[in-house]
């Protein structure tokens, strides 16, 4: 239906009375059986619900406005979407070295879910965590560009939709369906994490107003070392 490419609207049409009438008493239900399938494709698919809309109209084509004689609507979350974190240890010193590790973001069917960017938080738990993330001096993230390889300091705190810092049209590498993203990250002397709660994240932070369906972590421990330098 749509031309616009970033609004995808699809309308199926059923004649279900084959020139006849659809008889409602009161109070009564009639249920029609319908079925939609997501297959796979090279269109981009942004990570947001779809919404399915069910319109009865007295004549055929009839969807903006017209005369409709009921309609209802139901959003169904997407599926097939896997963030994994790789090669980050679960207890990391904050001793000021730094230390590779690896997202690697896959999805069903070889689709393209159209994410061009993401976003890194810590928490370091409810005594020492904060929203903003970890003070500047005691935790860094970067993210390496593979064109150019060089690494780029990124956000460590709840960024909303428009916030996220890491750039993934040109930090990963991969088809649109399998992509990794190269990391390293580095604890400095004054960092602390709080056992059983602190933990390190990536995707869309929840409730920041962008869809949670993109959003994985891993726990994160660490320990005081003595010498360590105080700023990363």
């Amino acid at each position: 239906m749509s031309t616009n490419p970033a609004l995808r609207l699809f309308a199926g049409y059923f004649d279900f009375l084959k020139g006849g009438t659809l008889d409602l008493s009161a109070h009564s239900v009639r249920t029609f059986q319908v079925r939609a399938r997501q297959v796979a494709t090279s269109a981009e698919t942004d990570p947001f619900d779809s919404s399915f809309e069910a319109i009865l109209t007295p004549t055929a084509n009839v969807l903006w406005g017209g005369a409709r004689t009921a309609q209802a609507s139901s959003g169904v979350a997407p599926e097939g979407l896997t963030t994994t974190i790789t090669g980050l240890p679960t207890n990391i010193p904050a001793d000021g070295k730094t230390r590779l590790f690896q997202i690697h973001i896959a999805t069903a069917n070889h689709a393209d879910w159209n994410i061009p960017n993401a976003g890194f938080f810590i928490w370091q738990g409810q005594k020492y965590g904060t929203m903003n993330g970890p003070k500047a001096c005691d935790a860094e993230v970067d993210v390496l560009d593979p064109t150019t390889h060089r690494w780029h300091r990124v956000g460590l705190e709840a960024a909303g939709l428009n916030q996220e810092s890491v750039d993934l049209l040109h930090w990963a590498t991969g088809p649109g369906y399998d992509r990794t993203v190269t990391a390293r990250i580095t604890l400095g002397a004054g960092f602390n994490a709080q056992a059983g709660q602190s933990s390190l994240s990536f995707g869309y932070f929840p409730g920041s107003g962008a869809p949670d369906y993109f959003w994985t972590g891993q726990k994160l421990t660490s320990n005081h070392v003595k010498g360590a330098r105080t700023c990363v």
